[in-house]
Parts: structure tokens; C-alpha cells; sequence
């Protein structure tokens, strides 16, 4: 079958696209309504587009294919009309897709530390019968292998105060050279004690945290099976997913890239990156994908590279990456950056709009096209891209600008408390889009000098966009500045572990507020916070633990006293979870309806204590 639309193009099979459930009928329905994209009446021509879009993910192929090829020029705003519905259907998939690589990755991630867990208490099992059955024919295994660890800890000591080049204590020298003594002859009775001291010093460490894991066994052991479960179901659903992306090819490469900037970063990335999870999954993804268009020859310029937009950005990728068509490449995104700017004069708004989007997509290759060197000077090759410019400078997609209407040209101007407003401002208004902003605020100093501004767009982007991607860039290059201001260091850890409770991510956000207590002992927030973490662990002990220090510290609020019946009225102590419900009351506690409707509180129901307590929130004023 012939597309319409585009009979000097491209022809494609009428064969349906099972990889990605395209059928019969949607291929039917998109040829009626890619003929009419190009109706000269103006409200024909956006239904048909609309309706394309409506088609979803089951038009994604035939549509990929139709911008696999550059159109000729008279077909030009037609091609531009389906690059836009694409990149609208592919934003929704990828979406997706990102969705369940982070929901598998986490899933791993979690699965990872508990079988470690598990191998912990196997090993001290093992650990444990090796010591017990080494007793019944040397009773004094023990008391030996204490005595090898004291010395072990000893001559570690001496060496570090060697290398620090001062004197071990007289008294520890002398308990040295007698344990020196004691090991050389154990060693002499037992060739293998060396061994066995090793085996020993590792019991020891487990042995620290024998209580926690052998609590936490059964547990441990479940939330581990159902994660394995969990991970067999979803891996399918994400290599599905990936190869879709395969299939669709260019299109779906260049979208890809282009999305790298908006993924949040959630959990903490391995040391020296500041990437999130989708993001090394896209690098990783992209490089095959890239190595597989050489290996083609699909990434050498053919002549065609006039208006290519559906190759710029994987050009650009090849030339940074340094791949093997890097050479080839460059030529032609140098001939495609001219084309993209000669469109941004051209007559038909639709073309102007996608250069100025791919001068935004292009990054500093863009910024660096609308100007030139005068008299050694850096000045605009035309005034009229003033605006533009000033866009691609502060990281705001033209797009962006014209849905939520906020730039940032007066910004520089503005005083320190109204630069602060408008970052929340932008950050409310453009959402997610807004990242790329934020983040150029908090790394670029020529945009923004002020580090507590900087802290501002890093508090923007973790309490409204859940990206700590600018806690950790000012964590790592201005460590000075918060070690300096221990209550930045403090709030940074709080923002974190809340951005983690409204992400479901509950045992990160424990660690966060842990960070907290173990840096500032008696901060009430931290204690709070990481009760009611464990409480949505289902780890009442600790949560009461923690709620009971946060009480001490504010006996008199509300949402402590009733967060701490809830935990014990789960952990089956009534009376106490009575105790603090009746507190809670007294404190100011008044929704009676939650309280009735909170089903961590079931246990409670039937005992006078509780309805007496329910009739006091009832009337109280």
C-alpha cells in the first residue's frame, strides 16, 4: 500500500506491526486521516492531526517510518505535521517506559540488599557451627581467637600511629609484644589458625547485627520472594518496551536523547555521576543503537541532510561520543545546523517553531549558531533572534515558553528574594520541563552567583519536581558551604526523605532521616519523619522508638501522639496505643471522621477506652 500522503517518499507494507500491536483497521483508519493532514481547510487539517494522535502507540510504526526519510520540499510541512504527533505519542511511551525500568531497577536495587541480608545470616550460621563444633575438641578455641583479635586490633593500631609518626603508649606496646607471644604459639599448635581467626573477626561483625537479622528473617525472606516475583513480571514488560524503541529507530532515538535532561534523579547515582536511573539506561541504550545506524551506514550524510530533523541530535550524539562516523557526522550537522537556521526565517510558523526547537534540542550547538565573533566580540548574527537566544541561555524550550508564557530575560535584574520567587514560580508552572532550568541555575554561575539561590533552585526542584540532582551538585562542589551551614546539610537530608515518602521509596527515605538523627541527635522533625517511616515499613517497633524520642522532644504534638497510637495499637499494645490516642486528643486532635476511618486503629475499636476517647474528639470545640 501506497501512503497518500507521501507517494514520493516512502512506501509501506500493508502487512500489520505485531511488535507493536498495530492492526488492519488502525492502518486503514490512518491512511484516511493522513490524507486529510494536508486539506487546505484549516479545521480539517487539525481533526485529522488530532485524530492521527488518537490512534496512539498503534500508529507509532507506520508513522516512524513515514520520518525515517527526509521529504522532499514540497511535502515538508505535512512531514513536520507527523514529526509533531510523533514526538506527542512517543513522549507518553517513553513515559511508560521509564516508569517500569525505574520500578524495576528499585525493585532490584532492594532485592539486592535483602538476599545480602539473607547470605548475612546464612554465613553466621555457618559461622556459628564451625566455632561450636572446633570447641568440642579445643574448648579453649574462644579465649585463643579473642586474644588473636586483640592483637590484630593492637598491630593495627601501632601501624597507624607509625604512619602518623608518634609513639604507641607504653602500656599498649607491652600488651603487643605479650600477645605477640601468645599468637606465635597458637599458630605453631594451629597451622590453620590464621584461618581461623579470619573466620572469627568475621563472626564478631555479624555477630553485632545478629539481633536485627535474625528478627527481620521471615520478613526478610518474603518481602525477598515477592520482589523476585515482581522483578520475573515486569523484566519481560521492559525488554518488550526496549525493543519497540529499536524498532521505531530514528525517531524514537532522537526523542530519546532529547528526554536524557528531563529524567529526575530520584535514587542516589554510583559515585562521580550525577545521571538518574533511565538516564544511564538511555546512554547504555543509545551507544547500541548508534553502533548499529554505522554499522548500516544510516548515520553517513547522503546529501539529504537539508531539513533533516530526524538525524541532527543523533549526529551531534556521534561527534561527542567520538564513534566511528564522528568525522562524517560533523560534516553533516554543520550542514543541517545551517539548514535549521535558515528555517528559522522561513514563511510557515510550523517550520520556524521546529528549528527553533532543535536549535533548544542542540544545546550549546544551538546557542552557539545565533552568534558570531565581531571585532573580537560574541554578537548576535540578527537582533531579531534576541528572544531566542535568551530562551536557549537559560535552558527554556520554545515549547515550554509557549504553554506557560515565563522567561527569564529580566531574572539577572531582579532582587534576591524575587530571583527566589520566580524559580518556584517556573518550577510550579512548567513542571517537570522546568529541570533543565533549575539545574543550569544551580551549576551555572554566569546565570546565578548566589549559592542560597542556588539552594532555592535545589529546593525547587526536590520538593516540586522530586529531582535531587541539585542537592548532590552542590553537595559535591560546594561541600565548604554546607559544612559551614549545618542546617543547610540538615534540610537538604529532610527534602530528600520527604521527596522519598511521596515516591512510595520508604526505606530511602529512612536512611535520609537517619542521616538526620545521627548528625543532629534531638532534632524533632528526623525523629518524626523516621517513625512514621517505619511505620509505613510496617517496622512498629522502630516506629514507636522513634515517636516516643520525637514526643519527649514535643510532647504536646498532635500528629506524633496519634502516628504513635497507631504503631502500637499494629504492635498489639493496646493500653499504650490508648494512652497516646487519648494525648493526642488532648493536644488538639479533632477529626473524629479519620479517626473512626483509619484502619490502624481496628484493633482499638471494641474497648471502652477507645469510645470514650472518640466521644471526647466528638465534642471537643
Amino acid at each position: 500500500m501506497i501512503r497518500s500522503l507521501f507517494l514520493a517518499i516512502i512506501v509501506i507494507s500493508c502487512s500489520p506491526y505485531p511488535a507493536l500491536g498495530a492492526s488492519p483497521r488502525t492502518e486503514a483508519e490512518l491512511d484516511k486521516w493522513l490524507e486529510e493532514l494536508s486539506h487546505p481547510d484549516p479545521f480539517t487539517s487539525k481533526q485529522a492531526e488530532a485524530e492521527v494522535r488518537n490512534l496512539g502507540e498503534d500508529a507509532l510504526l507506520p508513522l516512524a517510518e513515514i520520518l525515517a526519510r527526509v521529504p522532499e520540499k514540497n511535502a515538508r510541512l505535512q512531514w513536520l505535521r507527523v514529526d509533531r504527533i510523533v514526538r506527542e505519542i512517543l513522549a507518553d511511551f517513553l513515559s511508560h517506559l521509564e516508569s517500569e525500568y525505574s520500578a524495576l531497577e528499585l525493585d532490584r536495587q532492594e532485592l539486592e540488599r535483602l538476599s545480602a541480608r539473607l547470605e548475612s545470616l546464612t554465613r553466621l550460621k555457618e559461622l556459628r557451627g564451625r566455632l561450636a563444633e572446633r570447641k568440642t575438641t579445643r574448648p579453649s578455641i574462644e579465649t585463643d581467637l579473642k586474644s588473636w583479635l586483640s592483637w590484630k586490633r593492637l598491630r593495627e593500631s601501632a601501624a597507624a600511629a607509625r604512619e602518623k609518626k608518634v609513639a604507641l603508649p607504653a602500656a599498649e606496646r607491652a600488651r603487643l609484644e605479650k600477645l605477640t607471644a601468645v599468637v606465635e604459639r597458637l599458630k605453631r599448635e594451629l597451622p590453620d589458625f590464621e584461618q581461623v581467626g579470619e573466620e572469627y573477626r568475621e563472626l564478631q561483625k555479624l555477630e553485632s547485627i545478629a539481633q536485627s537479622l535474625e528478627s527481620k528473617n521471615e520478613l526478610t525472606r518474603l518481602r525477598a520472594e515477592d520482589l523476585r516475583e515482581r522483578t520475573r513480571s515486569r523484566e519481560p514488560r521492559v525488554e518488550a518496551l526496549t525493543a519497540k524503541v529499536r524498532i521505531l529507530g530514528s525517531p524514537a532515538l532522537v526523542e530519546l536523547a532529547a528526554r536524557r535532561e528531563l529524567l529526575p534523579v530520584r535514587e542516589t547515582p554510583p559515585a562521580g555521576e550525577l545521571s538518574a536511573t533511565c538516564g544511564r539506561f538511555y546512554e547504555i541504550l543509545l551507544a547500541k543503537e548508534l553502533d548499529k545506524l554505522s554499522a548500516e551506514g544510516r548515520l553517513r550524510g547522503d546529501g539529504s541532510e537539508e531539513g533533516d530533523y530526524s538525524r541532527g541530535i543523533l549526529w551531534a550524539l556521534e561527534v561527542d561520543r567520538k564513534g566511528k562516523d564522528a568525522a562524517d557526522s560533523a560534516v553533516s550537522l554543520k550542514k543541517h545546523i545551517a539548514s535549521v537556521m535558515r528555517d528559522l526565517d522561513n514563511s510557515e510558523s510550523l517550520i520556524r517553531d521546529r528549528a527553533r526547537l532543535e536549535l533548544y534540542r542542540l544545546g550549546e550547538r544551538g546557542l552557539a549558531a545565533l552568534v558570531e565573533t565581531r571585532a573580537g566580540e560574541t554578537v548576535l548574527k540578527k537582533k531579531t533572534h534576541s528572544f531566542l537566544h535568551g530562551l536557549l541561555r537559560w535552558r527554556i524550550s520554545p515549547e515550554v515558553y509557549r504553554q506557560v508564557g515565563l522567561q527569564f530575560t529580566d531574572y539577572a535584574s531582579l532582587p534576591f528574594a524575587a530571583r527566589r520567587r520566580k524559580i518556584f514560580q517556573y518550577a510550579r508552572a512548567a513542571g517537570g520541563k522546568a529541570i533543565p532550568t533549575l539545574r543550569a541555575i544551580v551549576s551555572t554561575d554566569a546565570l546565578e552567583p548566589s549559592f542560597l539561590v542556588k539552594y532555592a533552585a535545589a529546593r525547587a526542584l526536590m520538593t516540586q519536581l522530586s529531582d535531587r540532582w541539585g542537592f548532590l551538585f552542590l553537595q559535591a562542589s560546594n561541600p565548604e558551604l554546607v559544612l559551614k551551614r549545618p542546617e543547610i546539610s540538615r534540610d537538604l537530608l529532610l527534602l530528600q526523605g520527604l521527596s522519598f515518602v511521596r515516591s512510595r521509596e520508604y526505606q530511602s527515605a529512612a536512611r535520609e532521616f537517619r542521616k538526620i538523627i545521627e548528625e543532629f541527635p534531638f532534632d524533632f522533625e528526623g525523629h518524626y519523619h523516621l517513625g512514621f517511616s517505619y511505620l509505613l515499613l510496617k517496622n512498629y517497633t522502630q516506629a514507636i522508638y522513634h515517636f516516643e524520642v520525637a514526643r519527649r522532644i514535643n510532647p504536646k504534638d498532635e500528629l506524633t501522639l496519634y502516628n504513635l497510637a497507631c504503631a502500637c495499637s499494629l504492635a498489639g499494645r493496646l493500653e499504650k496505643a490508648l494512652e497516646a490516642l487519648d494525648a493526642s486528643v488532648e493536644a488538639g486532635f479533632k477529626d473524629p471522621d479519620h479517626l473512626e476511618n483509619d484502619s490502624d486503629l481496628d484493633p482499638l475499636r471494641d474497648l471502652d477506652g477507645y469510645k470514650r476517647i472518640l466521644e471526647k474528639c466528638r465534642t471537643e470545640d
